[in-house]
């Protein structure tokens, strides 16, 4: 159980850094689809035990872990679509509009700063507390009904370092339902 909790943490610093929130003109409103592709350097050991142990687990603790996980994404109003530990890719579908373009940061720890030039989204996120930290650098463009941009980010999470750097792609769905 101590390993699913440090697991659940590790994807917990996970969504932090790919979530964050910003304000842009010439955003198509609606429901996106929306992918984040992780690359890291040297993933510290405890890290890379945690993802070894995620690829193992039992059917049991993989359903577990996956409705726990949608739990927490859907009560912050996305829908996790699906989740690969061994490639370090999430999918979530969510509304996207003028006021709220980009998904939301997970974590009330998080600050954010954005810069907005037409259908370019520039911004800083900086995230923590008494076990983790987190500040990513990036920038969104939306195009009609894609989105892509990248992010960068310097992570601490229990006194390891990790750096990764994320691709971002979306894809427009359609219209919000309530």
């Amino acid at each position: 159980m101590k390993k699913l909790i440090s697991a659940m943490a590790c994807v917990s610093l996970f969504m932090s850094v790919f979530m964050m929130s910003a304000r842009a003109e010439g955003i198509k409103a609606g429901k996106w689809s929306i992918t984040s592709s992780y690359k890291t350097g040297d993933i510290p050991p405890e890290y890379a035990a945690n993802l070894k142990m995620m690829e193992n687990m039992t059917p049991e603790m993989k359903q577990m872990m996956d409705k726990t996980m949608k739990e927490v994404f859907k009560k912050r109003g996305m829908e996790l679509q699906s989740i690969d530990f061994q490639s370090m890719s999430m999918t979530i579908a969510q509304c996207l509009t003028q006021q709220a373009p980009i998904p939301f940061s997970m974590s009330e720890y998080c600050q954010e700063t954005h810069e907005i030039n037409g259908n370019v989204v520039h911004f800083k996120m900086t995230c923590g507390n008494s076990q983790t930290a987190s500040e990513t650098t990036g920038s969104l463009t939306f195009n009609g009904d894609v989105m892509e941009g990248e992010m960068i980010s310097d992570a601490r999470f229990m006194n390891q370092a990790l750096h990764s750097i994320s691709k971002i792609s979306g894809q427009y769905v359609g219209p919000c339902t309530p």
